[in-house]
């Protein structure tokens, strides 16, 4: 896989006034955007990365469904990007995924004045076709990765590896386009990282390998893999 990953295209699915409960006060409005990257060349299916970016507005955007990538601005009334902010990623607990921590991402992030992002883990949330058990299909990814993980044909590493680089490209689509960052209103010297367990552990490998990210504070996360490293697993 490249290093760092390349920019992408946003595919902007949709754009909508989140309703109360993600209103932090009376005077304010949170807008949701909801966009996913495409697989990398020669990746299967689960490489599509579903993203979620969430601003206060000042006034409700229009409905947008634009593609926005470099040089394309088409989308410009549907984004309130007046100011340019600090970006804060988080992310979410195994099992769970970026819909249940909306809420959360709202108040603590958005109406603080921070574009909050949020991205589903692989074989969570948005990932999963309708019908598919998160429990079960990521317990399987992992029971996989384990028992080939002498075999070098096999890449998967749904624990934690491939999600972080999942994370990392889409530091990469705003920080590896200018346009896309002034189109968003980022500030990409100003990109931080957090999340809970399993969001806090793939949060600490993102900034470690990432020197785009500035400041990582991951919660409950953090674990010593020195066995790991000293036994090649």
């Amino acid at each position: 896989r490249p290093w760092p990953p390349p920019p992408a295209c946003l595919d902007l699915l949709e754009a909508s006034v989140a309703s109360r409960p993600l209103l932090s006060s009376k005077s304010s409005s949170i807008v949701s955007y909801s966009f996913t990257l495409p697989p990398l060349d020669g990746e299967s299916p689960d490489g599509v990365v579903p993203v979620t970016l969430l601003r206060a507005a000042a006034s409700p955007p229009q409905k947008a469904s634009q593609k926005v990538s470099e040089g394309n601005h088409d989308g410009a009334d549907a984004r309130d990007a007046t100011s340019i902010l600090p970006m804060v990623i988080y992310l979410h607990a195994t099992g769970s995924d970026t819909d249940e921590v909306l809420s959360f991402m709202a108040q603590r992030y958005a109406a603080r004045g921070y574009l909050a992002v949020g991205v589903d883990a692989r074989r969570h949330g948005r990932r999963n076709r309708k019908g598919e058990s998160t429990r079960e299909k990521y317990g399987n990814a992992l029971l996989e990765a384990w028992e080939k993980r002498d075999d070098p044909t096999h890449r998967d590493a749904p624990f934690l590896l491939d999600s972080a680089y999942d994370v990392c490209r889409v530091v990469s689509c705003f920080h590896g386009s200018t346009d896309n960052a002034q189109a968003w209103g980022v500030d990409t010297t100003k990109i931080g990282i957090t999340g809970i367990s399993l969001g806090g552990m793939i949060g600490l490998l993102c900034s470690a390998a990432d020197e785009r990210i500035a400041a990582s504070a991951p919660m409950i996360g953090t674990q010593s893999f020195a066995y790991g490293l000293d036994n090649d697993k």
